[in-house]
């Protein structure tokens, strides 16, 4: 019998999901972003091997997440923190204080994204204080 997916567990293959489709959806939408904000001198970025390369972090993250791999857990746990890095980044990008090429609405949403990540990285901290790295521990009362 499969076990269920905890609720840690289902927050980061959701946020990953979505952050993942949102990564297509600019790449589709506004292609120009991309070019502009990380600088690409040819007019076409090579969208095959970037979405493999994160197809395949993200095939490697949902193993981790599904199969409750410890190390897994505490590599998102950091990341999520690190996360919170892009907060002040946006908003000083955003005031003018430090350049961008980035369109405002770009620099918002990793300030967004950012803000997520922590909050995510919140609850797993507690979560893992609570029932160890993706709810791993099992009360007696649960079997």
């Amino acid at each position: 019998m499969a076990a269920r997916l905890d609720s840690s567990q289902a927050i980061v293959l959701g946020f990953s999901a979505a952050a993942w489709l949102a990564l297509g959806a600019i790449a589709v939408l506004s292609p120009a972003t991309y070019r502009q904000t990380f600088g690409a001198t040819s007019p076409h970025l090579p969208w095959p091997a970037v979405a493999l390369g994160a197809g395949g972090a993200m095939a490697i993250l949902a193993v981790g997440v599904l199969r409750r791999w410890t190390w897994v857990f505490w590599v998102v746990l950091l990341a999520f923190l690190a996360g919170g890095l892009r907060v002040p980044l946006a908003l000083l990008q955003l005031a003018g204080t430090l350049g961008t090429r980035a369109p405002h609405w770009f620099v918002a949403l990793q300030g967004a994204l950012g803000a997520a990540q922590v909050a995510i990285g919140i609850v797993l901290l507690r979560t893992s204080r609570r029932a160890g790295a993706w709810g791993s521990r099992v009360s007696p009362d649960a079997a």
